[in-house]
């Protein structure tokens, strides 16, 4: 009896743990602002991060079908589309091959794909795909003729060698902040602003600084959820952000500023999620009336 007991527990736990990393999860969001033009009000975005060359069914085909239900007017991703420890980017290219077929897609960098040192070839078959790179850049949706104004920031770690980052301390975060900073102030002075401005950056936790630069709307990734989640607490740990972060799922709100945080899709260093199932985000823009 103890032995079924013992065989029924050690199935039931291993069905758990597969179901928390694999069960696809489709949170929706509406952000809202009397700025946002009258034809962008219910345009949807659907948010991707971090998918570390996770694959969701043969062909990326589970994945694909929740997105083709929600059918989305753009796609945002936000890093880490890649691993750095296990480099198989074909995986992650199949979505995206898929997903460009029909939708516009559009990309910033992540540290994974920093670190992972093969970021040219892997730009270069985003390139072929027709994704939109946005790397310290900006461009323009455009709708029934009117336009909202769309910011990419590259991972900040790409401004520096590997040696910055062999002792990590108070400096690299404000080397990182003041990267991020002057990247905002040149989009800036360039002319690629505009009434609302919505940011793609990798790491949620310089939301004030983000904030502080006029952007309306960011959409980042990077925390994983916490990786670990504790019902009714929340997510246990986060790359930069340490224990119990505060910036690892949802909408957050600050001065006149909404972030959109992303759970992500993929894991990295730990192989487990655990009450954090792996997410995709749907956003709707909705204009408030004045």
């Amino acid at each position: 009896m103890e032995i079924i007991f013992f065989v029924i527990l050690t199935i039931s736990i291993i069905i758990f743990l597969y179901v928390e990393n694999n069960q696809l999860q489709v949170t929706s969001l509406v952000v809202e602002s009397n700025k946002i033009p009258a034809s962008f009000h219910g345009y949807r975005i659907v948010h991707l991060s971090d998918l570390h060359n996770k694959q969701f069914g043969r062909n990326q085909g589970n994945i694909i079908k929740k997105i083709n239900k929600i059918h989305p007017d753009a796609i945002f991703v936000t890093g880490d589309l890649i691993d750095r420890r296990r480099y198989h980017p074909e995986i992650s290219l199949e979505l995206i091959k898929q997903l460009t077929s029909i939708y516009p897609i559009y990309y910033v960098t992540g540290n994974h794909e920093r670190f992972s040192n093969q970021f040219e070839e892997l730009e270069k078959e985003l390139q072929k795909y027709h994704v939109h790179l946005l790397r310290n850049s900006a461009t323009s949706l455009t709708r029934a003729g009117q336009k909202i104004n769309l910011i990419g920031l590259d991972d900040p770690s790409f401004a520096f060698d590997d040696s910055f980052y062999e002792e990590d301390n108070e400096q690299n975060e404000q080397n990182e902040i003041t990267v991020i900073e002057d990247a905002l102030d040149e989009i800036k002075r360039s002319g690629n602003w505009s009434d609302y401005n919505i940011l793609l950056a990798h790491r949620p936790e310089y939301f004030s600084i983000y904030q502080s630069k006029g952007i309306d709307v960011t959409f980042s990734g990077h925390a994983h959820g916490g990786q670990i989640a504790i019902p009714g607490v929340g997510g246990i740990l986060a790359p930069s952000q340490g224990f119990f972060p505060k910036y690892v799922k949802g909408l957050h709100y600050k001065n006149g500023s909404n972030l959109v945080v992303s759970r992500g899709l993929g894991n990295s260093l730990f192989p487990q999620r655990l009450f954090n199932k792996p997410e995709i985000v749907v956003v709707t823009l909705s204009r408030k009336s004045n």
